[in-house]
């Protein structure tokens, strides 16, 4: 928030003309209302809002001492430019925002291909879990499962029914270190993949979950595991073909003199 500020107050966002609608205005300086209109909740607006008065303030106390002047300033002000358009132009041909979209098949291929590559470093699992303040409903819940009610349904139902229910999470990544509690950890690690617990207690509230998945340090990930980080790799592989290939464009297309000279110091 404060880096927005600070590029608004460098390179003027503010008005000098007062809207029609404004929440601030220092001397010739406006904030106006589309600029914070997609801030919630209330306080990150006020929190923005003090911001801006606090670096507006400081800016035209810059201004006043004649540090706007300043060759320095200038320079920095040039480059700031010139990366911001820099990044603006590789965020239209190189960053595009549909990278991400790839299929299921294209990521399970590379996961195939490379199955060795994504060994755990550590004991992790995947659950699902619904936590509730009372251990009488969290048993409720158990039995309803146990009796053949699928787990997607009965969550729907306590959603709806149930007030005495404090959080519920699917099919979240949990480490040793990450996991609510110690004794959720040793509770899951004795279950197998798709069981059930009893309830755990987690402090004052208790818990059940479901193992939905488990792997063992130094086995080889399961795919869900390790989807993101594959999705991943394959954007940044896909960016930096497109990166090259742009820049290569670029090359042809204007003309490049570099001079060939000695570098002091250099061998």
């Amino acid at each position: 928030m404060m880096l927005g500020i600070s590029a608004c107050v460098l390179i003027g966002c503010s008005r000098k003309q007062p809207p029609a609608e404004y929440v601030a205005k220092i001397d010739g300086e406006m904030l106006i209302q589309k600029q914070i209109e997609t801030l919630h909740p209330e306080y990150e607006r006020r929190s923005y809002i003090n911001a801006w008065v606090n670096e507006t303030l400081l800016f035209l106390e810059a201004q006043k001492n004649g540090l706007g002047d300043d060759e320095r300033i200038r320079e920095q002000l040039q480059a700031f430019r010139r990366q911001l358009l820099i990044q603006r132009l590789l965020e239209n041909e190189v960053y595009l925002p549909n990278d991400t979209a790839m299929n299921e098949d294209t990521l399970r291929s590379y996961f195939n291909t490379h199955r060795k590559e994504f060994l755990a470093a550590v004991d992790q699992v995947i659950l699902s879990g619904i936590v509730f303040r009372l251990r009488d409903e969290a048993n409720k819940f158990r039995n309803k499962i146990l009796r053949g009610n699928a787990w997607e349904t009965q969550i729907e139902i306590s959603k709806n029914r149930n007030t005495e229910i404090v959080q519920i999470f699917e099919k979240s990544f949990f480490t040793k270190q990450t996991i609510p509690s110690q004794e959720m950890w040793n509770v899951v690690l004795s279950l197998r993949s798709g069981a059930i617990s009893f309830p755990i207690a987690t402090g004052q509230t208790f818990a059940i979950v479901r193992v939905d998945a488990m792997q063992r340090k130094g086995e080889v990930s399961p795919f869900n595991f390790v989807r993101d980080e594959i999705r991943q790799r394959l954007v940044i592989a896909m960016r930096k073909q497109r990166y090259e290939e742009f820049l290569h464009q670029l090359k042809n297309k204007y003309s490049v003199d570099v001079q060939t000279f000695d570098i002091p110091g250099g061998k």
